[in-house]
């Protein structure tokens, strides 16, 4: 199922004992665009307050709401996080071991916070890292691995507005993001191109993507700015469907991440 981060943010945040606040925005893996944490704005009950809250602790998306398996009083008096600032190790295996959620780093890059595949064969686009220790390795020593690994989290609202710089020229600017909520990954970047085309919007999927630049917030697309601005436009009113999917692959010649799933 998808859904696009617009359409998610101001969604209720239903606790298994009532309302206990709304949807802001959502932190991602800038290795493999895994959606680890929802940013939760709780000021139904703490005024300015704002919590994390995991995909493990969803138990459903509905139309209007996101049901938690926790009551208020249990995200009310979790860690303190302060989302104005990157999130340390520290704090998340704090806030993993309060809820009793799985450490997503204990798995292979290639997988989400719940062990389900992202993108089959995934290569980070923009970055090489090294070998992952084994399991068994990282197991050994959690808290020293959770307090020297480097924070991968990067707000949604902060890529909003980068441009995107095609392997030839610039063309247009990212809006808005497509998650895949039952893996919980950003499956494609909305692309603005009223640059061309006013008003009209395409898609890009990460694994077309080379690059980011964080500093000059600048997108780098392996694509070139002719095949972005000739591609299927996507009307932002209808769902998305496995047959536009299709469509796209196909135009950009790719082969679909569907597709090698099933092998």
């Amino acid at each position: 199922m998808f859904k696009s981060a617009k359409e998610m943010t101001g969604l209720s945040i239903e606790a298994v004992d009532g309302a206990i606040g709304r949807v802001e925005q959502f932190l991602f893996d800038d290795r493999n665009w895994a959606v680890r944490y929802l940013v939760i704005d709780i000021g139904l009950i703490l005024i300015g307050r704002r919590v994390l809250l995991s995909p493990a602790s969803f138990e459903a998306v509905l139309e209007g709401a996101i049901r938690v398996k926790n009551s208020r009083e249990q995200v009310r008096t979790s860690p303190e996080i302060d989302t104005a600032r990157p999130l340390s190790s520290q704090k998340e295996v704090q806030l993993h071991d309060y809820y009793s959620w799985p450490y997503y780093w204990d798995y292979p890059i290639n997988v989400n916070s719940l062990g389900g595949l992202l993108y089959p064969e995934h290569a980070s686009p923009y970055a090489s890292f090294e070998e992952r220790r084994s399991i068994d390795a990282i197991k050994k020593d959690e808290r020293m691995e959770s307090q020297t690994r480097e924070s991968h989290l990067r707000e949604t609202k902060e890529i909003r507005g980068y441009h995107i710089q095609a392997l030839d020229e610039q063309i247009g600017h990212v809006d808005d993001y497509i998650l895949d909520i039952n893996k919980w990954v950003i499956r494609y970047f909305v692309v603005e191109t009223r640059n061309f085309l006013p008003g009209k919007k395409v898609l890009i999927a990460p694994q077309w993507i080379k690059g980011i630049d964080w500093g000059e917030a600048v997108v780098y697309a392996d694509v070139l700015q002719e095949e972005i601005r000739n591609s299927p436009l996507f009307d932002t009113t209808k769902p998305l469907t496995r047959e536009f999917e299709e469509k796209l692959y196909k135009y950009y010649n790719r082969n679909g991440y569907w597709e090698r799933e099933k092998e």
